[in-house]
């Protein structure tokens, strides 16, 4: 183009078009290359004619709020928009067209053992299992831990009915054991036979006598001899005393040194009021008329008590003492009036619990203490219906 003028072809164009003159640099075919581009001029002109629809037809149809389709069938209402692009409403999972019924929002599937019912991505309305406790998706579910609140049972765990049940835990501590209340175990006392649990899970047994027996009746006579009739005692003379009643023959000195004349059953040793203030006290028994010839050989000797109460304290490690007097004074009141008596000796004694009340058995017998006694009546100042002191001290 050699001149100022030049022409083009605009069919399809309408309203304002804008161009842009490039220079050319002495080139005569259309192949040849631009140059100095830079140089172009920009303009615009009006062109007037049918204006292109969304589908590129000049004056078509297809123009912004129209009718059309965008080919997915889960939209309705489809109609083109002012940029031309065909989009429809989506269909909620009611059917409804921008409805508030979309994937991920709440429903009801009508399934009451269900909780936060959504639409899945299907628009299928699924909730979440409720667990044992109630809580939807919650891991409560059967076979796995709870606490049934009961301290008797273990391995707490759901049942398929959604009960929380443990266990229970037998007397050695374990769930489902078989150390049930009945059942044999070791009370770890190798004078005890039988052992079995009790129905409060302790474990005791039977006290074996002389025979190997347990719980059997065969006991050593005074002769020492098992299951024996005193046969040696032929000729012996056998004299049984209580304590003395006036004065006292029965007083507790509590462990400040202060003495108590009882009035109540006598403790072996440990105070037994309800505020034990007293502590581990030391027992005196005195008794009167002991009719002992004086240097008389003593066979046997011992403390018989009987059971007033079913309360123990253990463990009880006594010592049974006797004065060392050929005629004991009586206990009186003076601080420290039991403790501070001069003894021939102790002997040691561990009673057994007393659990019945009344009973005036072996259990509640002390050991033999004929060799204390021995030592009374041999002295030169012992006479026949002297008086003796029992001094009986120790823990529980």
């Amino acid at each position: 183009m050699t001149g100022t003028n030049f022409t083009d072809n605009i069919s399809g164009l309408s309203g304002q078009v804008r161009y842009m003159v490039r220079a050319l640099d002495l080139e005569v075919t259309p192949s040849g290359t631009y140059q100095n581009l830079s140089q172009g001029r920009f303009t615009t002109m009006n062109v007037s004619g049918p204006v292109l629809d969304c589908q590129g037809v000049p004056g078509g149809s297809a123009v912004p709020g129209t009718a059309c389709n965008d080919g997915d069938a889960g939209t309705v209402n489809d109609a083109w928009t002012v940029d031309c692009q065909c989009v429809g409403d989506p269909l909620d999972c009611n059917g409804v067209p921008n409805g508030p019924a979309m994937p991920g929002t709440s429903c009801d599937d009508g399934d009451p053992d269900t909780g936060n019912d959504t639409w899945n991505g299907a628009c299928v309305c699924v909730g979440l299992p409720l667990d044992c406790a109630g809580v939807p998706g919650g891991g409560a579910l059967p076979g796995t831990a709870c606490d049934d609140g009961n301290a008797s049972t273990g391995n707490d765990s759901w049942t398929v009915s959604c009960q929380c049940i443990g266990e229970p835990i037998d007397c050695a501590g374990v769930p489902n054991g078989q150390a049930l209340p009945g059942t044999p175990c070791d009370d770890g006392d190798s004078s005890t036979g039988n052992d079995v649990y009790g129905a409060d899970c302790t474990c005791a047994g039977s006290v074996i006598d002389c025979l190997g027996v347990p719980g059997g009746s065969a006991v050593v006579d005074d002769c020492g001899v098992c299951n024996g009739t005193n046969d040696c005692l032929s000729g012996t003379v056998t004299t049984c005393l209580r304590v003395a009643m006036s004065p006292d023959g029965d007083v507790e000195e509590a462990e400040n040194g202060n003495m108590y004349a009882t009035t109540g059953a006598l403790d072996l040793v440990f105070d037994s009021e309800p505020s034990p203030w007293r502590g581990e006290q030391t027992t005196g028994l005195w008794f009167q008329g002991v009719e002992v010839p004086q240097g008389a050989v003593v066979v046997s000797a011992y403390l018989q008590f009987t059971a007033r109460s079913s309360n123990n304290v253990q463990p009880c490690q006594l010592e049974v003492g006797l004065q060392e007097s050929g005629n004991a004074p009586a206990i009186g009141w003076a601080p420290f009036g039991l403790s501070g008596r001069p003894l021939v000796g102790t002997v040691g004694w561990q009673p057994p619990t007393w659990s019945q009340i009344d009973d005036a058995g072996p259990d509640q017998r002390s050991p033999q203490l004929a060799g204390l006694v021995q030592q009374v009546v041999s002295r030169s100042d012992w006479q026949s219906n002297n008086a003796m002191l029992f001094v009986v001290s120790g823990t529980g």
